[in-house]
């Protein structure tokens, strides 16, 4: 998939794929969520003020092999989905240097009952406190570490219940945004959106991060279609 004719393009590649990984934490349910249940390119392109040709993919939720500290591994968290799918997006934002790019991803994870629901979300909330700071190892051998910080943020509640944090991530470019998760009756939606600073761009430092507005918009649309 060529995002660019840049001689960073693969990296890019590698770089968006760690994220969606990070940013989903695994679930071993399978992948049965309808495409149809996710925002479409077009919106996400519009909601976080894209420009130019933007990617998607639809894909499973990914596990690290690894996290540091352990306790920080949300897999054995959100153990009790039965079905979880993602679906990313990146590109180009207006007002903004070819070096730094857009990205969201939306993760759908479903539940038999909506109690297991709510205790997914407890437990999403619990991970926050507990993990201010976490790394997660994608691969041996190669650059697939991601460190991620993370702070509460206050936002209006989206769906029947939500949590919302700042993040920042290092990993081969430098990325900063926002996370919410949201929890619609026996659904909970994970959606984050930051502004990615490309590996190897000079300056090479942290980018603004994007409007709170932006992750709060898509995070409603995404929930009112997976719910």
């Amino acid at each position: 998939m060529a995002l660019s004719r840049r001689p960073t393009a693969v990296l890019l590649v590698t770089l968006v794929t760690l994220l969606a990984g990070v940013l989903g934490w695994a679930s071993p349910a399978s992948a049965v969520i309808a495409g149809a249940d996710f925002p479409t390119r077009s919106e996400a392109k519009r909601i976080l003020d894209g420009v130019g040709r933007w990617q998607s993919w639809t894909a499973p939720v990914e596990a690290p092999l690894r996290v540091r500290p352990a306790r920080c591994d949300l897999a054995d968290r959100l153990a009790d989905a039965v079905e979880s799918r993602q679906r990313g997006f990146f590109g180009r934002v207006a007002g903004l240097p070819p070096t730094v790019h857009g990205q969201a991803n939306v993760k759908v994870y479903r539940f038999a009952s909506q109690d297991g629901a709510k205790a997914a979300l407890r437990a999403v909330r619990s991970f926050g406190r507990d993990c201010p700071q976490s790394t997660e190892i994608f691969c041996e051998d190669c650059d697939g570490i991601v460190t991620t910080w993370r702070r509460p943020m206050r936002a209006p509640v989206v769906g029947d219940a939500s949590v919302a944090w700042r993040v920042r991530e290092a990993s081969l470019g430098l990325a900063r945004g926002h996370v919410v998760t949201a929890r619609d009756g026996r659904t909970l939606v994970l959606t984050t959106v930051l502004r990615l600073r490309d590996p190897g761009a000079e300056p090479f430092t942290y980018p603004k991060a994007p409007p709170k507005q932006q992750v709060l918009r898509l995070a409603r649309l995404a929930v009112a279609r997976a719910a």
